[in-house]
């Protein structure tokens, strides 16, 4: 059960934002409920979260808490940080910094998949429906893997080097397969939208973003040769800056998806 619209009355951790995601609302409009939300300091004394509130920046460029997104070109930004350097298994590329996987991870970020879920719905993402899992015949034999051709986006990452210069890249560029002795390919992440269970938006509970290792609890999935394999990806150590370095994530819709 991926798509968020189809079980909207079912989350209740979304109730507050169905008008908004519905598309009944325009961009920069502050949220009622957050119009009316107490100071941070109150909230998190009696120990509520914040609800996320839109502000615009200019013209096309809003922001939701840390996340910057552009309603024209559906461009996403967010920061992180570089989380694991050194020869550890990776299972994720992008994991929430307070509830995530954080030994199993790329990247770390404070953001919440929460409001970053908002922001994909905003900007009219949809999420593919394919099985995450691999799926077998009556033989136990491995079956192709269907596609629905949605979901497809580009991840890239932007960071400074130790003298201020800016530099970008895929990244996939950052992750290793261990099986081919070279850099993850490209043209890999599908926006799946992850499952809601029992009412719970998966993402929201386990802090995971961005799967390398194909997870039903993330919300982008790796679709590649090897990504239902947990002991085939490893941080590019020799490609990466030093550890700890702040990192904007960029999203990008890819439109063709194989």
């Amino acid at each position: 059960m991926r798509h968020f619209l189809k079980t909207i009355q079912k989350w209740t951790l979304f109730t507050r934002f169905s008008f908004l995601l519905g598309g009944g609302a325009g961009l920069g409009v502050v949220l009622p409920a957050v119009a009316e939300e107490k100071e941070p300091e109150k909230a998190e004394a009696a120990g509520e979260k914040a609800k996320p509130e839109i502000r615009k920046v200019s013209e096309d460029e809003f922001e939701m808490g840390k996340i910057r997104f552009n309603k024209k070109t559906r461009e996403i930004r967010f920061p992180a940080k570089l989380n694991l350097d050194s020869e550890t298994i990776l299972e994720f590329a992008v994991v929430n910094s307070q509830i995530g996987k954080l030994h199993e991870s790329l990247l770390a970020t404070d953001v919440r998949p929460f409001e970053l879920q908002i922001v994909m719905k905003l900007l009219k993402y949809v999420p593919s429906a394919r099985s995450v899992w691999p799926e077998y015949d009556k033989d136990g034999m491995p079956l192709p893997m269907k596609t629905d051709k949605l979901g497809g986006v580009t991840i890239s990452v932007a960071w400074q080097d130790a003298k201020g210069a800016a530099k970008s890249g895929s990244i996939e560029d950052w992750i290793l397969n261990a099986e081919e002795k070279k850099a993850m390919a490209k043209d890999a992440w599908i926006y799946t939208g992850s499952e809601v269970v029992d009412g719970n938006y998966l993402p929201e509970l386990e802090g995971s973003i961005m799967a390398v290792y194909r997870s039903g609890g993330a919300m982008f999935n790796a679709f590649l040769k090897g990504s239902d394999n947990d002991e085939v990806w490893f941080p590019r150590k020799e490609h990466l800056p030093p550890l700890g370095t702040p990192v904007e994530v960029a999203i990008r819709p890819r439109e063709i998806v194989k």
